[in-house]
């Protein structure tokens, strides 16, 4: 038996569900399917707004892989040059 994902909260500003209640307000809305797999899209009953459970982190609106974005950014960190960094990942 698969676990049930939890509920994010609403990431929308103007929403009129409160913290403490906006994961209650929040229900599965349907499967993204992408590159990496499979992510859950929900909607807001409150706003009718829908997002992903990464949305607002860095990882929203990734093109690659997130493995390859944290290497990348641990390499900006270390201080390596863009080019090096474009380079040694391609």
């Amino acid at each position: 038996m698969t676990q049930r994902p939890i509920p994010p909260s609403c990431p929308s500003i103007t929403c009129r569900s409160t913290a403490a209640t906006s994961s209650s307000r929040v229900i599965r809305h349907s499967l993204l399917r992408t590159r990496q797999g499979t992510l859950h899209r929900w909607r807001c009953k409150a706003c009718g707004q829908t997002f992903t459970a990464n949305h607002g982190t860095p990882y929203h609106r990734l093109r690659s892989s997130p493995a390859r974005f944290d290497r990348a950014v641990h390499l900006v960190m270390e201080g390596t040059t863009q080019a090096s960094i474009a380079r040694s990942e391609g």
